[in-house]
């Protein structure tokens, strides 16, 4: 069996590394059988272990296209326009595969025409969602908003100018011309997205199966730098943030300063930890220590300073998976995040971690206390049982079955 897969980047973002943890587990599940696993990407990394294709500018192209009808500049790339793509249907990779498997295609990657010529071909055709994307009109996340369920329009988080058949409604009338679309086989990363796609008017219909991303729980897991009842009044309790942008607005940079802002008012004894990017480095005011790691792609990095950390703080306000908090969790770090998405799952709140119901600072803060309070038995619990079904044997067998049936 030969299997491409399909993702804007190789290296960047919560997609590709999806992307790469899948294609390791069926990797590790398939001595038995022969498979063949390629990535197609628009964007290569310099480990080289995809093929690239596609025009990179096609980026440019498409934010400038959508520069005219932007509401502001904060939401420039929470929305995409798919305006502009390369065909890949003559590609060999493609023409010589059994199974296509997409992943993330925005960035200019794949357009609306590429998928259509896609889905022309005699393929089985996968479509994991990453966001909400695919079945939108062009908002990677609505938030509270649920136009996807009927048709999009009247977008005023998003457009400039919003009415019933502005440019959200006028993309996602063209998701629904696209010939084939109702032939994908798409698959959910969480209960969260599946509730979603379900309601969803262009992917209701589709065969749908929900299989969680992967993680190796051979490289992620408790180590012996985590100390037992270290926390005492004397020592800084260590919190760790993490974004691939840090200051972004979408996940929840600004509730992440005043949180701290509140700490700090209550003379806690704080350090924080960053990592990611940071676009506007005069705006970030911190009012602890702070050590800025930038953007870490060495896994073992990763599960080092996940280790030495007190506290994984997620603020962000949507999520469809959660990378991050899955990586804390099978490292045993206690987390304090936002009840959304598949996050509900890969933790225990009030036993290791703390999950906030309602979006602002106290809820926030009311966690801190509490874990603080149990910070000596959180770290000899025993790990989250319930996280097995992120492992690369589970996760590789049941893509399998998914790829047979």
């Amino acid at each position: 069996m030969k299997i491409l897969m399909i993702n804007t980047f190789e290296e960047s973002g919560g997609a590709s590394l999806a992307c790469k943890r899948l294609i390791e587990a069926i990797r590790s599940v398939s001595k038995e059988e022969e498979i063949e696993v390629n990535l197609l990407v628009l964007h290569q990394s310099e480990n080289k272990k995809s093929v690239q294709t596609g025009n990179a500018y096609n980026l440019y192209l498409e934010k400038l296209f959508f520069l005219f009808v932007e509401k502001n500049s904060s939401i420039r790339f929470a929305f995409s326009t798919a305006c502009f793509g390369t065909d890949i249907s003559t590609h060999p990779l493609v023409l010589n595969s059994d199974i296509i498997h997409l992943h993330w295609i925005n960035a200019g990657f794949l357009n609306l025409n590429s998928l259509e010529k896609l889905l022309s071909l005699d393929k089985k055709i996968y479509w994991t969602f990453h966001d909400m994307w695919p079945f939108t009109g062009g908002c990677h996340q609505s938030g509270e908003c649920e136009n996807y369920v009927n048709k999009c329009g009247n977008c005023n988080q998003f457009l400039r100018f919003d009415s019933d058949n502005d440019f959200s409604n006028k993309i996602w009338q063209r998701k629904n011309s696209i010939k084939g679309l109702k032939n994908i086989r798409v698959l959910s990363i969480s209960a969260w997205m599946t509730e979603r796609i379900k309601k969803s008017s262009l992917f209701s219909m589709n065969r749908l199966h929900q299989l969680p991303n992967a993680l190796n729980s051979d490289i992620f897991k408790k180590t012996l730098y985590k100390q037992e009842g270290i926390i005492n009044e004397d020592r800084r309790i260590k919190i760790l943030f993490i974004g691939a942008v840090i200051d972004n607005y979408f996940k929840g940079f600004g509730l992440f300063l005043d949180f701290l802002n509140q700490l700090k008012n209550r003379n806690e004894n704080i350090e924080v930890i960053l990592i990611g990017s940071i676009k506007n480095k005069n705006l970030i005011k911190i009012p602890f220590p702070t050590l800025c790691h930038g953007v870490i792609n060495d896994e073992n990095k990763m599960v080092e300073i996940y280790n030495s950390s007190d506290i994984f703080l997620s603020t962000s306000p949507n999520e469809s998976f959660s990378y991050t908090v899955l990586e804390a969790a099978f490292c045993e770090t206690p987390v304090l995040a936002f009840n959304t998405g598949e996050i509900e799952n890969m933790v225990n709140h009030k036993i290791r971690d703390f999950l906030v119901e309602n979006y602002n600072t106290e809820s926030f803060v009311e966690g801190f206390n509490w874990l603080k309070l149990n910070m000596f038995e959180n770290y000899i619990l025993t790990a989250n049982a319930n996280l097995k079904k992120y492992t690369y044997p589970y996760v590789g067998k049941n893509i399998l079955e998914i790829y047979h049936s």
